[in-house]
Formats: structure tokens, C-alpha cells, sequence
């Protein structure tokens, strides 16, 4: 984050017509002030796809009740400038809940009654489009104490990689998720996604 703090992945991926984008840009910028929040969008505009890493307080039961309030009226404004919650990766467990403002209710009870044709026994990705859990059950900061974080701020790293909790900097101990040191190490020489080479 620009001046310190941190930002974490939590809006990522929304698409709208790239005619749209900066009317939306521009209502996205006053939500986040409205809510108090920073935010570093990225992504491939030309598509209308954007990502954002926002400085939300995932440490706090407050800030965890803003999250799913900011996620709310951000998904009311992708639709309301007729977007799509996820341009590029796919719904998941992250907006799942949010798909009936999109597609409505019928539409996704036709969702999950396809899906119990397929699967009755409901084994098969339980709860990523059709009867997910809420978007803030199980926040990967639940219950843990904040660090400093690299950049003066509170959080466990600046280093936390997107949808795998790794992380380089993150000063705790090995019974605490992600990989062991150096794991990632490869990633910085090369190009993202690139298997390392040998030695």
C-alpha cells in the first residue's frame, strides 16, 4: 500500500463494459471513502477487469463487519453498471454469496437444483456457487494476533501471497501455515506461474 499498511486480496475480479469502467472507477472510489478504506486497483482495464488490494481491517470484529458491508454495496455497484462479480477467475467460495444480486434468486435456485441432479450427495465443491457459507465465516485472520507488518502496519505480511496464505515475511513459527522458508524463492527470478529450473 502506497505510504504504509497493508492491503489485502478481497474485491478482486470484477469485470464491467469497458465503456463503464471509469463511471465505475469513479463510484468505487467514493464507496471506499465512504467506508474509510484504501485501495490499489490493477488489473486489465482495457477489459474492464479489475483487481484491488484493500486496506481492510481483517483483525478486528468491526472490521470484519465493514468488510461484508463493503462487499455488498461493491457488488450492488459492479451490477448496477452492468458487470460481472467475477471477469476472470470464477465465482468461488469468496463471492458465492453475493451471487443472487447478479443473478437472482430463481436463477441460482436453478443453479443448485442442476447441481443436486449431478451431485445428490452434495460432495463436489460444497458450498462454491449454491449454498455457500457466508463471504466472512472463516477469514484466514480469525483468531490470530496481528504482527507488524513490513509496512508499519498490522497484518501478517506484506508477503501474504493471494489464495495460498504463503508468506516469505510473515516472522511466525513453522506450525502456522504456508511453506518453509525459501519455498517461494523461485518465484522472485522468474515469471509468475514459471516452474523453477533446475538447481
Amino acid at each position: 500500500m502506497p505510504g504504509g499498511g497493508d492491503a489485502w486480496p478481497g474485491w478482486e475480479d470484477c469485470a464491467v463494459p469497458p465503456a463503464r469502467l471509469g463511471a465505475y472507477l469513479r463510484d468505487f472510489r467514493s464507496l471506499l471513502a465512504d467506508f474509510g478504506l484504501r485501495g490499489v486497483p490493477y488489473g486489465h482495464f482495457g477489459d474492464g477487469c479489475v483487481h484491488v488490494r484493500i486496506d481492510f481491517d481483517l483483525w478486528t470484529g468491526k472490521g470484519v463487519r465493514d468488510f461484508r458491508r463493503f462487499s455488498e454495496a461493491v457488488a450492488d455497484l459492479v451490477v448496477a453498471h452492468g458487470g460481472s462479480l467475477s471477469g476472470e477467475h470464477g465465482d468461488g467460495q469468496a463471492r458465492a454469496e453475493l451471487l443472487p444480486r447478479m443473478y437472482g434468486e430463481e436463477l441460482v435456485g436453478l443453479f443448485g437444483a442442476v447441481k443436486d441432479v449431478w451431485d445428490p450427495d452434495g460432495g463436489l465443491n460444497p458450498g462454491m456457487l449454491v449454498r455457500p457459507r457466508r463471504l466472512d465465516e472463516g477469514l484466514r485472520f480469525e483468531g490470530l494476533l496481528p504482527l507488524v507488518g513490513a509496512g508499519g502496519g498490522v497484518g501478517a505480511g506484506a508477503d501474504v501471497d493471494a489464495g495460498t496464505g504463503a508468506g516469505a515475511g510473515a516472522g511466525v513459527g513453522a506450525d502456522v501455515g504456508g511453506p518453509p522458508p525459501g519455498a517461494w524463492a523461485w518465484r522472485s527470478a522468474g515469471w509468475r506461474g514459471r516452474a523453477p529450473g533446475p538447481g
